[in-house]
């Protein structure tokens, strides 16, 4: 699924002059965005995904590492699924792993959607 998607300035088609209003409400809009995110980092998040790009993260007692693609650190995380009841926990790695991974590990064998921020 990837990255939500930002919003993004409306250019006007070639020849055409978008009013100034249009343009005014466009620029504030993005920068309430980005005030917001800083204020509520969950929602500056992403689902993890597997290689195949399923959503649906297999977990088992051993820990493993899945790429995040936040671009930075991650924060924490927020399990909006999980098909067996077992507890999901993430190990801190280092600074430069942790900006480009998250390990995670179960205690026993479960399926999970997890959102990380």
């Amino acid at each position: 699924m990837g990255r939500a998607p930002r919003f993004q300035i409306h250019q006007p088609p070639a020849g055409q002059v978008a009013p100034y209003d249009l343009l005014q409400v466009q620029q504030r809009m993005l920068e309430w965005s980005e005030r917001l995110k800083t204020l509520c980092p969950i929602l500056d998040g992403v689902f993890l995904e597997t290689s195949d790009g399923s959503e649906t993260i297999p977990l088992t007692t051993t820990a493993t590492d899945y790429a995040h693609k936040l671009g930075r650190k991650w924060r924490g995380y927020i399990i909006t699924y999980q098909s067996a009841a077992f507890v999901i926990f993430a190990t801190k790695v280092s600074d430069d792993a942790d900006a480009k991974f998250i390990r995670l590990d179960a205690g026993g064998t479960t399926d999970a959607h997890i959102w990380v921020f």
